[in-house]
């Protein structure tokens, strides 16, 4: 199902619809973060699913080299955002943060995070370290969820990520290319 809003504009991927089933979110608030954001179709879909849930989408919409797919298209990529997002019935409930994740991440306390959905940068070590921040801000029975499994870097860094942290998360499932992880220490 596609995010709230009629005319969303730009490409939808997959959606948490697909890990949802997965996960056991607590009674009382939730806070959710996703790195890279793109045209925001993830983002809100999930405050579609939980209205009540405070989100934090991080993405710098900035041009990549190792994405020449989307050279010269991330301004104009950002302002269809900003225009999905206007159009959110839950757009109080999002903050946006345009920047690199290694730069946000460490701007909220640890164990503050119920789900913290990684689409960002692809790149080997990105992903680890994304990984790591998660980590480290979500909390106990929280979820870090990888987004792209099927990818070769963000497969290696996942595999080395679950090595590291090797009693501390563990394996949920495989939803698709969405891998979930909760961690429990």
């Amino acid at each position: 199902m596609a995010p709230q809003q009629q005319l969303f504009k730009g490409t939808t991927f997959m959606l948490c619809d697909n890990w949802i089933p997965y996960i056991q979110l607590p009674d009382g608030p939730i806070n959710y973060c996703e790195i890279g954001v793109f045209y925001g179709a993830n983002l809100l879909r999930f405050a579609q699913l939980f209205p009540h849930a405070s989100l934090t989408g991080i993405d710098p919409w900035l041009d990549y080299d190792e994405y020449p797919e989307y050279k010269s298209e991330m301004s104009s990529i950002y302002l269809d955002f900003l225009e999905n997002l206007s159009k959110s019935p839950y757009k109080d409930n999002i903050t946006i943060h345009r920047g690199f994740s290694h730069n946000v991440m460490p701007t909220f306390p640890n164990n503050y995070f119920n789900i913290v959905y990684i689409d960002g940068n692809h790149e080997r070590d990105f992903v680890l370290k994304d990984a790591q921040m998660a980590y480290e801000k979500t909390v106990v029975g929280g979820y870090i969820i990888f987004d792209d499994i099927n990818w070769e870097s963000v497969l290696t860094d996942f595999s080395i990520f679950m090595e590291l942290y090797k009693g501390k998360v563990e394996y949920i499932a495989l939803a698709q290319c969405q891998t979930i992880c909760r961690k429990i220490n």
